[in-house]
């Protein structure tokens, strides 16, 4: 199949959804299709292409209101051209929140596809004030979908209940996990027992600046490193200094993929009080490299707790002495077995999305009682 993945970032940039476009499409190359990325640059000049490993890579100017609104150059002329000459069999847009989506739909491409990785939390105030004009022509963009795809069954309820559209055109894959990388690398590490890790982008929904109040609860051999950069980090370094743990917390800003794996082979337990995710990436990230998680008591973690009880705790916000008597236990935990992550993997999620792709590039919709698999129960 010719396959077109639309992402408004791309390699090198570092991101959940960054990371899982391009995991998919390398995987989906690997399965022989054909495989193309649509992104954006950081600037408004012309567009380059390159080749990474067998997909090849589009990157398109833009301009717009901050980076979840910008508007790609060029991107409706490759678009109208790649229709009148039939390039793709799949267009497939990544992120309800990007203005790419509209320009994709308003295409009228002969097929379309929408991972939604829908977050009701607006990252700024003027995202949040977009918001509001966006809606409705975020919901007439989803319309035009042939399947809509969600990374949980949380999410999916969201997207039903916001949107009205056809449970049967909206389906659950989750994300992905390079589970073999993962737990190879974490075969025999020696853990930290006081060793706590906090991974993910800086921003205020996140909630690290709980974790950091709880640190100062909980006995001085407990140490903190927090992986990630973000707008809050400024603030919260502020609040280390503020709470007199600074000798006890570690910012490393941003990393790559294998230093952020070696910081999952080190800590112990791994916190993630966000309070609004589409799906708990770094809580399966931190299970495939043998942590304990800890984490926020909302519905997408809480899927993956009922899943994985033995590895997972949930917990309301807001009770500080609670959540550290909960990371204390997690903490003592023995080390478990192997947890079965095979429905994670980039394999199985690639495999999923081309059953996807196969059914609704025949017949532009998925019918009533589709018998194409719910990839997460």
């Amino acid at each position: 199949m010719r396959i077109l993945q639309v992402t408004a970032d791309y390699y090198p940039k570092i991101g959940g959804v960054e990371r899982h476009v391009r995991s998919i499409s390398d995987q989906l190359a690997g399965l022989g299709h054909d495989v193309v990325v649509a992104t954006m640059t950081g600037n408004s000049d012309g567009r380059t292409v390159e080749l990474l490993g067998g997909v090849r890579v589009r990157r398109f100017g833009s301009f717009g209101l901050g980076p979840a609104y910008r508007l790609p150059v060029g991107l409706t002329d490759y678009l109208r051209c790649a229709r009148a000459h039939d390039r793709f069999d799949v267009i497939h847009v990544h992120n309800y929140h990007t203005a790419m989506l509209p320009v994709v739909a308003a295409s009228r491409p002969r097929c379309l596809v929408v991972t939604t990785h829908l977050n009701d939390r607006a990252h700024s105030r003027a995202a949040d004030v977009l918001h509001y004009p966006y809606t409705p022509v975020g919901r007439w963009s989803l319309s035009r979908a042939s399947a809509v795809i969600c990374v949980s069954l949380a999410e999916r309820q969201r997207v039903l209940t916001r949107f009205r559209l056809a449970p049967e055109r909206v389906l659950v894959i989750p994300n992905g996990v390079d589970v073999a990388r993962f737990q190879a690398m974490a075969a025999g590490s020696a853990r930290d027992p006081s060793l706590l890790l906090v991974a993910g982008r800086l921003e205020a929904y996140k909630r690290v600046d709980q974790v950091i109040d709880v640190l100062a609860l909980l006995p001085n051999r407990f140490r903190l490193v927090i992986v990630g950069d973000g707008p809050m980090r400024l603030s919260l370094q502020e609040q280390v200094a503020a709470l007199g743990v600074a000798g006890r917390v570690t910012f490393t800003g941003q990393v790559s993929d294998p230093q952020l794996i070696a910081w999952y082979r080190r800590a112990n337990v791994v916190v993630n009080l966000s309070s609004a995710e589409a799906f708990g990436l770094t809580v399966i990230e931190a299970i495939s490299a043998g942590c304990q998680v800890v984490c926020s008591n909302i519905p997408a973690f809480g899927e993956l707790a009922q899943r994985f009880p033995d590895r997972i705790t949930t917990v309301p916000s807001g009770d500080r002495h609670s959540l550290a008597a909960h990371i204390m236990s997690a903490a003592r935990r023995a080390s478990i077995r192997p947890v079965d992550l095979s429905d994670f993997g980039w394999d199985a999620v690639a495999r999923c999305l081309e059953d996807v792709y196969l059914r609704v590039a025949g017949t532009n919709r998925l019918r009533p009682n589709s018998e194409v698999r719910q990839c997460a129960s």
